[in-house]
């Protein structure tokens, strides 16, 4: 998982497998009462990552080369799209609830039909 806005880490293999499985485990996730079972949340989720082999990946400022990122760091990536993902459903939700249309809009083919 490439940690990062460039155009390389959103269209990045990893990054799409990694948003597919955030979207599988959003419902859980958003079920959660406190900040304890979300950090557990995100620590398992980071572990299914690695256990596929997976990595997550940054680039230092003025630097070329990625470099892994700690575990604590690749936690707080996890909480965060979790977290981003609820935002745009709430916001989406709100749209459509004030009948803004949405019917132009179309979700990416991200290839995991």
């Amino acid at each position: 998982v490439l940690m990062g806005t460039e155009k390389l880490a959103q269209s990045h293999l990893g990054n799409m497998r990694y948003q597919f499985l955030i979207d599988e485990d959003q419902e859980r996730y958003d079920t959660c009462t406190t900040k304890i079972e979300k950090r557990i949340i995100a620590s398992e989720f980071v572990i299914k990552i690695q256990e596929y082999g997976g990595r997550f990946l940054l680039r230092k400022k003025g630097e070329t080369n990625w470099s892994e990122a700690d575990d604590s760091l690749a936690r707080e990536k996890v909480g965060n799209a979790f977290r981003g993902r609820r935002r745009a459903a709430v916001k989406h939700l709100k749209r459509i609830s004030e009948g803004a249309d949405t019917s132009k809009r179309r979700l990416p083919d991200d290839g995991f039909a």
